[in-house]
């Protein structure tokens, strides 16, 4: 049975076993993050999925990977290209990285702005090191990051970034079902008609930029937790919302959607539940 604590307090130990589940299951990703794992194992969440609950850029990286209990989630909730389906427990890496990796690791993540941290047991299926006390069947405490405010039912992931998960996946040799599952997953398709991609270009515009700005800010205050400043937290997320909402009332209507969805929870959803907290 898997256990969390919602949020999490701060790991204060010399080092975290932290569980990565999205691009960064890739040893080339965490590599290019300045981290070298001291350890690691495979391991599941039999209680938790995979799924795409945190809102990105529309026509570009439309969404990324979060971690989600099983109760909370729908057979739509994450895209597939076959029919809807429950979801598998959730597969990926855990890492074992010094307290200072992983605090960057968190700030590079957001700064705790659209993720919170939360501690889970998780499973493990293989470890290579017997001599550690993490063999087979045993479970192991990890730290990871889910959705602070779930954008549901997800938008799409790009190919780019759905196909990092897939070489972490198959770079670790993750079970069959699972690298399956991923195979599945519904990939964004960018703008193929002239009229469409000039209202993706027109968008990216003004939209990247600036919010480019405003992580460029919350990434440059950060504490000793990694955490930033609330109010340059609230200032990040009230600016992905109303891009959203514009993209989801106005931009939508006239060159068409930019996340693979059809329909959706609305972004000023994200706005209430966040002054509820």
């Amino acid at each position: 049975m898997a256990a969390t604590t919602d949020p999490a307090e701060p790991p204060t130990g010399d080092s975290v076993w932290y569980f990565a589940y999205g691009s960064n299951m890739r040893s080339s990703v965490m590599a290019n993050r300045g981290m070298t794992p001291l350890d690691k194992a495979l391991v599941k969440i039999p209680t938790h999925v995979l799924t795409f609950d945190i809102f990105g850029m529309p026509f570009s990286e439309p969404s990324m990977a979060s971690i989600a209990p099983m109760s909370q989630v729908t057979t739509d909730t994450v895209l597939r290209l076959g029919p809807p389906a429950e979801l598998p427990p959730i597969h990926g890496i855990a890492y074992l990285i010094t307290r200072a990796d992983y605090v960057a690791l968190v700030k590079s993540e957001g700064g705790g702005s659209a993720y919170r941290e939360i501690a889970i047991e998780a499973d493990v299926l293989r470890h290579d090191d017997a001599t550690a006390g993490h063999s087979i069947g045993s479970t192991l405490t990890v730290y990871t990051l889910e959705a602070k405010y779930p954008f549901r039912p997800n938008a799409t992931p790009s190919q780019r970034y759905l196909g990092l998960l897939m070489t972490g996946a198959e770079e670790h040799d993750l079970p069959k079902d699972y690298k399956d599952f991923l195979a599945d997953i519904k990939a964004f398709e960018p703008p193929s008609s002239l009229w469409t991609r000039v209202g993706a270009s027109t968008f990216l515009s003004f939209w990247k930029p600036t919010l480019r700005m405003l992580v460029k800010v919350m990434k440059s205050n950060s504490d000793a937790n990694g955490h930033c400043r609330p109010w340059i937290s609230n200032l990040v997320i009230k600016g992905y919302s109303y891009m959203w909402v514009y993209h989801n009332m106005i931009h939508s209507f006239v060159w068409g959607r930019g996340d693979g969805r059809i329909r959706g929870s609305m972004p000023w959803e994200v706005v209430v539940k966040q002054k509820a907290l």
